[in-house]
């Protein structure tokens, strides 16, 4: 079960793409050297929604994870 398919792959590709450096290499959760908190995060990392909040007409300044590196990228220039 690599930490990659936990849905977080795609966030470490596109900041690692936006940074001009290579992503870091998948790893099996199972035997990934990780500490108690990050195994704990990792472990237990659940998606949520956000739609009652669009629902009641909140705009997010980001709307997706795309966005928000963008910005991030473009504060650091």
């Amino acid at each position: 079960d690599p930490l990659w398919s936990r849905g977080l792959g795609d966030v470490y590709k596109r900041q690692a793409e936006l940074a001009g450096v290579d992503a870091p290499p998948e790893q099996d959760f199972a035997t990934a050297e990780l500490g108690p908190m990050a195994r704990s995060f990792y472990g237990e990392n659940k998606r949520v929604s956000n739609k009652r909040l669009r629902d009641m007409g909140f705009a997010f300044e980001f709307p997706t994870y795309r966005e928000g590196l963008l910005s991030l990228r473009d504060d650091a220039s």
